[in-house]
């Protein structure tokens, strides 16, 4: 459990997660059991993921990237495999945010865990509200100007590519 939270009572994730959810965290927890982690706490709690975090941190200047407060919280943008191992994640997978905009951007109104896709529009959103920019993205990608494969313009994505 992370530091500072109170325990929650156990509730089983197909209670308060509609059924394409929980898939794709089911899919993400396998993942991570084939890099060796039981749970996503344990990822969490993990100094190689402690290393990732404060790389990513020192990148967005220790601010949130949607509303330039400051950052305490690291958000995945994205769960593949090599997004999840902390030996090869591309930094460009995750972002600064503070609490409240990772609250935001994390839950519903009510309380439950948004899908992992509305959570990306939601974060742009937020983005286009303060004006900047994803790492990695240029406003013009952010605005829906890239392509429907990746969201990244050609610009971007050459940027990006490994040559």
């Amino acid at each position: 459990m992370l530091p500072g939270l109170a325990p929650k009572a156990k509730t089983a994730v197909s209670e308060i997660m509609p059924i394409q959810v929980h898939k794709a965290y089911k899919r993400r927890n396998q993942r991570l059991l084939t890099l060796g982690y039981e749970s996503y706490s344990e990822y969490l709690a993990s100094d190689d993921w402690e290393i990732l975090r404060q790389q990513v941190l020192e990148r967005d200047d220790r601010k949130c990237v949607a509303c330039h407060k400051p950052a305490k919280c690291i958000h995945h943008t994205k769960y593949s495999r090599r997004t999840l191992d902390p030996r090869s994640t591309p930094t460009e997978a995750l972002v600064s945010l503070c609490h409240s905009c990772h609250r935001f951007i994390e839950f519903d109104k009510d309380g439950t865990k948004l899908p992992i896709k509305r959570t990306l529009r939601k974060l742009r959103w937020l983005c286009r509200k303060h004006d900047t920019a994803l790492p990695g993205r240029c406003k013009s990608c952010m605005k829906g100007g890239g392509s429907k494969r990746d969201g990244l313009c050609k610009t971007c994505r050459s940027k990006l590519t490994p040559r």
